[in-house]
């Protein structure tokens, strides 16, 4: 049953948000090589709905405690994790490959950009043990901005090789 948003405080729900910004610690510090100097400008209306998704997947989880307490839980608990190993995999390519830029939007085993569709995935999922429809909701902000850019970066990275 989803639960309401109240403002009460649930630390250990931001486990969720940790993990999925690991990896953005170190490419924070390692930035990309071979970035096109000619990448098409993101548009603005995608940016600002990525970000508020972006936004509000990171921080909704707090507001919620997990719950995994039934079959379907269980069940998104499982696939999180797939989710989370498939996007550890794609930036450790990524690191390995010596910081390329295009490494961050290459299939990985024909999954097409799983840098930006693993975590969408993921954070999916986490409304379901959050029981959080305002997770969800921020997560199709998330969604519908973040896809179509990498989506554009992609196609403008194919046009180069």
């Amino acid at each position: 049953m989803l639960q309401p948003l109240l403002l009460t405080y649930h630390p250990f729900s931001l486990i969720i948000t940790i993990l999925i910004l690991i990896p953005n610690i170190f490419f924070s510090l390692k930035k990309p090589v071979n970035k096109p100097s000619n990448l098409p400008k993101e548009p603005l209306i995608l940016t600002i709905i990525e970000n508020i998704g972006r936004y509000g997947v990171f921080i909704i989880p707090l507001f919620y405690k997990i719950d995994v307490s039934g079959v379907l839980e269980i069940i998104a608990v499982a696939a999180m994790g797939l989710m989370l190993l498939l996007y550890y995999a794609c930036w450790i390519r990524y690191f390995r490959n010596g910081n390329d830029f295009k490494w961050m939007f290459l299939p990985f085993f024909k999954i097409p950009l799983p840098l930006a569709v693993s975590p969408v995935f993921y954070f999916m999922l986490s409304s379901i043990i959050l029981h959080s429809l305002p997770l969800l909701i921020f997560n199709l902000l998330l969604a519908a901005g973040h896809i179509p850019i990498s989506w554009q970066q992609y196609k403008h990275i194919k046009t180069l090789n």
